[in-house]
């Protein structure tokens, strides 16, 4: 069976690269454009493996949104996804649970590692 993956970005290209390089990977990639249909997914589906979060959604904020995820499964990944760099990012990500942060633009193959890193 794949490994399910979920990603929310407010942005669909984003979604649809990661859901084509996913697929392409031999993952189960789950996409949502909103924070709350995202959490929602993330709620009813035990089989995620894997959570791609960006930081600025246009319901709510994904920094809101992870303490959600982080409180109710602590043992899922999550990777914060941002715009810019800026240090309180980071911190901020980290504080409230994330497993890591990603930037865009980002390289295809360094999200791979990360992915294969995390999941095996």
């Amino acid at each position: 069976m794949n490994k399910s993956i979920l990603v929310i970005d407010a942005d669909q290209s984003v979604l649809s690269i990661f859901k084509f390089i996913l697929t392409q990977n031999n993952f189960a990639p789950l996409v949502e454009k909103t924070g709350s249909k995202g959490l929602d997914v993330f709620l009813k589906n035990k089989d995620i493996q894997l959570v791609f979060l960006d930081i600025h959604l246009d319901d709510v904020s994904g920094l809101d949104a992870l303490k959600s995820m982080t409180k109710k499964r602590p043992n899922t990944p999550i990777i914060l996804i941002a715009g810019e760099k800026f240090e309180s990012a980071q911190q901020i990500g980290y504080e409230s649970g994330a497993y890591g942060i990603i930037y865009k633009p980002f390289d295809i193959e360094e999200v791979l590692k990360v992915i294969k890193k995390i999941l095996g």
